[in-house]
């Protein structure tokens, strides 16, 4: 979300209708203050996606301990919220100890977070609060063992990518020169140091390459050979163009015919999105192409009937309802689309006497796959909604669908 408003800037604007739009930080209406002297400096009002974000971010900056570090999760005593609602559960709610892999990932999203409420948005009190927190967090992660050979290849890889990451995006806020030598040292780019850590990939946290170039656009020190290759790498990535609807799932052309073969990316999925973010913060353009192809990647989740959706949705003469939402009966259907997530399966027996005789068609093999991930509230086929994997990449995908017309 930081990185939409400081990309697009007509996005500072964009009114969702929270109890905090066009409101400082400051507003008794902002419920994700850490204490009563986060506020911020009192009077900037901030854009409705940086309230989100601090909605977001406020449990990691409310539980951080007095040396910077950030727990791990938190869970409720029992499973569910039987009795109470998410925003305001009877359980009591634990803290998972904190860990470096959490202080890590902090560290990436509250530096970018409190450089961009400094830097665009203007409250520099609040950012340099938040910049702070993340340098902490980070310095708090690195005084900690660094993971070795004994631990878990995924964990201990999962750590020192999340480490490499953040230390970019802490220097171009921060300034801090510990965070640039080990970015530079170890970044999947040439020039390295003569050891780097093999665990870093270009394509895992890519956000935090173009993090190293603005720095230095912005007057940081910095090595020009890796700018230059991050800068090359940002380019090359966007102008591949496979086009979300075309290479990926909707398309009638002589090469890719209709067939079970075409089902190939998550449904509503537009990761393409964030690699033309990119080239369009680094170039300071977005070609045509570019927007066709977002909004290409938005046909599915939109109700483009090549993915059959009104198997079940009812587009067109059937009516949406949900065929277990057995209370509502004798009320108008529902209005809308079913929700689309990131997993699905087959259904088992039990679910299939309960659907008996409600979907058309009966078979769920005659089902597109797409189709066949949908959301009810009783039914284990429902997809779990992810912010990476879908909507924080719809949420990019709008934002260069809608640039051009701004």
């Amino acid at each position: 979300m930081a990185d939409i408003i400081e990309t697009f800037e007509y996005t500072r604007s964009l009114s969702l209708n929270l109890p905090e739009s066009g409101k400082s930080f400051a507003d008794p209406a902002v419920a994700a203050k850490k204490n009563d002297q986060d506020l911020g400096d009192g009077g900037t009002v901030l854009p409705d996606l940086i309230h989100e974000a601090l909605w977001g971010a406020s449990v990691w900056r409310r539980t951080q301990g007095d040396d910077g570090a950030i727990i791990g999760g938190v869970e409720y005593s029992s499973s569910g919220i039987v009795g109470s609602v998410s925003w305001n559960p009877v359980q009591t709610t634990y803290a998972y100890g904190a860990e470096d892999w959490a202080a890590y990932r902090f560290a990436f999203g509250a530096a970018k977070l409190g450089h961009v409420i400094k830097t665009a948005c203007g409250d520099a009190v609040l950012g340099d609060a938040i910049i702070d927190e993340a340098v902490r967090a980070w310095h708090w992660a690195e005084s900690q063992p660094v993971p070795t050979q004994d631990q878990s290849e995924i964990n201990r890889d999962s750590v020192l990518r999340a480490r490499i990451a953040s230390a970019a995006v802490v220097y171009r806020a921060s300034g801090d020169e510990a965070a640039r030598v080990l970015f530079e040292d170890n970044n999947p780019f040439e020039p390295q140091s003569d050891d780097p850590i093999k665990a870093i990939k270009a394509e895992r946290y890519p956000n935090s390459y173009l993090e190293y170039v603005r720095a230095s656009r912005e007057g940081r020190p910095a090595n020009p050979k890796i700018v230059a290759a991050i800068e090359g790498w940002i380019k090359y990535r966007a102008l591949q163009l496979k086009r979300m609807g075309r290479d990926f799932g909707l398309h009638t052309t002589e090469t890719y015919p209709w067939s079970r073969a075409w089902m190939r990316f998550g449904p509503g999925s537009n990761w393409r999105a964030g690699q033309w973010m990119m080239y369009y913060a680094s170039k300071g353009e977005l070609p045509a192409e570019f927007q066709n192809a977002a909004i290409e990647g938005m046909w599915f989740g939109l109700g483009c009937n090549p993915a059959n959706v009104s198997f079940v949705q009812g587009l067109g003469q059937r009516d949406f309802a949900d065929p277990l939402m057995t209370e509502k009966f004798g009320t108008t259907t529902i209005p809308g689309q079913i929700s689309f997530g990131v997993t699905g399966g087959k259904m088992h027996d039990w679910e299939l006497r309960k659907v008996a005789g409600s979907i058309y068609p009966a078979n769920q093999e005659d089902w597109p796959v797409y189709t066949q991930i949908f959301e009810s509230r009783s039914i284990v086929i429902s997809a779990e909604h992810g912010m990476k994997s879908n909507a924080l990449e719809w949420l990019i995908a709008c934002a260069l669908a809608t640039a051009q017309e701004r």
